[in-house]
């Protein structure tokens, strides 16, 4: 590691050159230093997890998800504490789920759908668990919720609203021990 000061560079260079050379900063001292290979063990923890992400990025390039899959979830992204897009909160919904269950629980083809007073929430679920359907007004307000279990990844839930809810959103989560997995925000009117 080597100091350096140029009227060319400046004190502050930053960046690498040649891929082997690398300039930087230290407590405000320009310093000219060999470029650091990124460590890579290869664990089975890491590679377990690399493989999760890339198998939760195959499911959400799924030919059977729907524009407006994508746009449920973007419509969920909409919602969340920080800027995310609707992919973003795909990954970190069922990234969360390989890392605290394992058994994930994917939704693809969803809608909402209001007749009168019942919001009938439907998808095609990869697992027949039991899912729960919760139902928000326009204001983003849960109103009703109901639960059903999916037979051969069909999946149907009614949920009876308020006669004052004529527009809204509603998502699928899923209910049961040791699987996980959210739909993004369905809207309906």
């Amino acid at each position: 590691m080597a100091k350096h000061k140029s009227l060319l560079l400046g004190n502050k260079a930053t960046g690498s050159i040649g891929g082997n050379i690398c300039f930087t900063t230290w407590k405000g001292i320009g310093i000219v230093k060999e470029k650091p290979e990124p460590a890579n063990p290869k664990t089975v923890a890491q590679m377990a997890i690399r493989n999760a992400f890339s198998g939760i990025v195959d499911e959400w390039h799924d030919l059977d998800r729907t524009i407006d899959d994508s746009d449920a979830y973007d419509v969920l992204a909409g919602r969340q504490s920080k800027p995310m897009s609707g992919f973003n909160v795909f990954m970190s919904i069922y990234m969360d789920v390989h890392v605290s269950t394992n058994t994930l629980a994917y939704l693809v083809d969803g809608s909402a759908t209001r007749v009168t007073t019942t919001v009938t929430v439907a998808a095609t679920a990869s697992e027949d668990i039991q899912y729960k359907a919760i139902v928000y007004n326009k204001n983003h307000v849960p109103v009703a919720e109901d639960t059903d279990t999916a037979a051969a990844g069909v999946l149907s839930i009614a949920v009876t609203v308020p006669a004052s809810v004529t527009e809204g959103y509603a998502v699928i989560i899923a209910d049961a021990v040791g699987n996980g997995g959210k739909s993004g925000l369905y809207s309906f009117d």
